[in-house]
């Protein structure tokens, strides 16, 4: 699991116009939390879902917007 939003000095480990999304189950509510990555170095959590098949549903759309 990721924590915090990284250096803002490192370069990204991802090409220009590309990001990457995920999911991760948070330890405390046990909901699933969607992600959104645009350097590869932060993420951004973007919605939370009780079901891991919803939350991983909602990670391909926001792939593939």
């Amino acid at each position: 699991m990721f924590k915090g939003f990284g250096d803002p000095k490192k370069k990204s480990v991802l090409e220009k116009n590309e990001l990457t999304t995920g999911i991760v189950q948070h330890p405390i509510t046990k909901r699933w939390q969607t992600w959104i990555s645009f350097t590869g170095h932060d993420i951004q959590c973007v919605t939370a879902h009780n079901q891991r098949d919803d939350a991983g549903r909602v990670a391909k759309q926001m792939a593939s917007a």
